[in-house]
């Protein structure tokens, strides 16, 4: 993960230097099309990863049945099951989106797990971390809409 950091940052700082330079070299770095479309793509990529990671992380946790996640079921109502349940969505839709021919189906179900999240959340009144936990789903429908194009396009 280091290196991608790395990537990434090289390439916002070459992006930033021809954008305010406007040469056509860039200072012989990168021209500013084709670095903000490799920028764009590492940041995806990072974004994408990162996106999975939390939906995997968080749906074990949910089946493990960690104490924070069987508290805010509880405060909302919902038993075990829900919480199964929505565990079990957040994994498999983490798992299938890793592979490309199952990519837009696991994003759907990684983003249905999150709006779960948040529901549940919205159920116990907490408002302001329900509106948080939509950064995850609004992020994951980017993503679908950015995969689906890239999809189309090929």
């Amino acid at each position: 993960m280091p290196g991608a950091a790395i990537v990434v940052l090289r390439y916002f700082f070459a992006v930033l230097l021809c954008n305010m330079h406007f040469d056509s070299g860039c200072l012989g770095i990168l021209d500013s099309r084709q670095g903000l479309g490799i920028l764009m793509k590492h940041l995806m990529t990072v974004a994408f990863g990162l996106l999975v990671l939390l939906s995997l992380l968080a749906g074990v946790a949910k089946l493990f049945q960690a104490p924070q996640e069987v508290a805010f079921f509880s405060a909302a109502g919902l038993g075990l099951v829900p919480l199964m349940f929505n565990g079990i969505i957040q994994v498999v839709g983490s798992l299938l989106s890793i592979l490309p021919k199952t990519r837009l189906p696991g994003l759907g179900l990684v983003v249905a797990g999150f709006m779960m999240s948040v529901l549940v959340i919205a159920m116990t009144g907490n408002m302001p971390f329900a509106a948080f936990s939509m950064l995850p789903v609004l992020f994951g429908a980017v993503v679908i809409f950015l995969e689906r194009r890239k999809q189309m396009a090929q």
